[in-house]
């Protein structure tokens, strides 16, 4: 399956969803999924649906 991104997220990736999450620039999420795979959800979901 080709990317979106071109290439797979790093750990710092991760730790900066990590710390939008746990700062105050998200206090009005609550209840919700952050998909931080750069894509591959949508793509994936895509080609399920077969678009």
């Amino acid at each position: 399956m080709r990317h979106p991104f071109g290439a797979g997220g790093n750990t710092w990736d991760a730790a900066q969803a990590v710390a939008f999450l746990t700062g105050p620039r998200s206090c009005w999420i609550s209840g919700a999924t952050l998909s931080a795979d750069g894509g591959l959800l949508t793509v994936s979901a895509a080609m399920h649906l077969g678009e």
